[in-house]
């Protein structure tokens, strides 16, 4: 008899508190959360644009727009989501299908917790 194990692919954020600090000691409260919000639906748009592009098989812009969201999210404390990016960039370089599916699917998972949680922090109502 086959056996079925549910895995949990769940992990949490985790938000460089430093950065934002700096981010709103730089530009003051209101323009520091323009600023996150800003770059947040910015980040959805690159994610949509990333699964569209992947489902396309085309590596190099998926790749493009990887390195484009580990810079944004390295900038606004979304360190784990920016490696996580940086990572599938990384395996975009390659031929392994099975290893692109898995990173890009981490990297999803990591950028929808990241982004609610900064979204949170900013008193958005769409968080």
């Amino acid at each position: 008899m086959t056996s079925v194990t549910n895995l949990k692919c769940e992990e949490p954020a985790h938000l460089d508190i430093r950065a934002l600090d700096l981010l709103e000691a730089t530009l003051g409260r209101e323009q520091s959360r323009k600023v996150l919000e800003e770059s947040c639906f910015d980040l959805v748009d690159k994610l949509g644009l990333i699964e569209a592009a992947l489902h396309r098989r085309e590596h190099e812009t998926a790749r493009r727009l990887a390195v484009d969201i580990a810079g944004i999210s390295a900038q606004i404390g979304l360190d784990d989501f920016s490696l996580a990016a940086r990572n599938l960039a990384k395996v975009l370089q390659t031929t392994d299908l099975i290893a692109t599916a898995a990173v890009s699917a981490r990297m999803m998972r990591l950028g929808e917790v990241s982004l609610l949680s900064l979204l949170r922090i900013t008193d958005d109502p769409y968080a």
